[in-house]
């Protein structure tokens, strides 16, 4: 599931400079960053944006996610995502451009991981529904009966 999310929550497959990189279009590429040199005030060549994926390994890297501070955290974490992380959401994060696109994702990714690190803890809260806050119990044998 997280293989293509970004650190900061942005989904790498549905972006712009991303789909143009794996398509090998530097005509599309100048057009993403020429709309995004408007959206953030600064100069972006098209070189700079060529990206193979936030996680990427051993491919290319848009200049920007290569200096990206949440990215460094979360990947010397051993992290998926920083909404695994026990600190989300941290200043470090919050200063990443891509996170309030990505923050509604990373928010869903932080809920259920607090929620199931809860159930791993042994508590007794462990039958609380997840969303209704329910208490689930198995009808006694005799609560059957009565009610058969």
């Amino acid at each position: 599931m997280h293989e293509m999310t970004a650190y900061c929550g942005l989904e790498c497959s549905e972006c712009s400079a991303y789909l143009a990189t794996q398509k090998d279009d530097m005509e599309e590429l100048a057009r993403v960053a020429a709309e995004w040199s408007k959206q953030f005030g600064i100069e972006i060549p098209a070189e700079s944006i060529i990206c193979d994926g936030c996680k990427v390994e051993d491919g290319r890297l848009c200049s920007y996610c290569s200096m990206c501070q949440a990215r460094t955290c979360a990947a010397g974490k051993g992290l998926p995502t920083c909404g695994h992380c026990e600190e989300y959401a941290c200043a470090t994060l919050e200063a990443c451009p891509g996170y309030p696109m990505g923050k509604e994702l990373l928010d869903r990714i932080n809920a259920k991981q607090r929620y199931f690190e809860a159930n791993a803890s042994g508590s007794s809260d462990h039958q609380v529904g997840a969303h209704a806050g329910v208490y689930h119990r198995p009808i006694s044998s005799s609560c059957r009966r009565a009610s058969a």
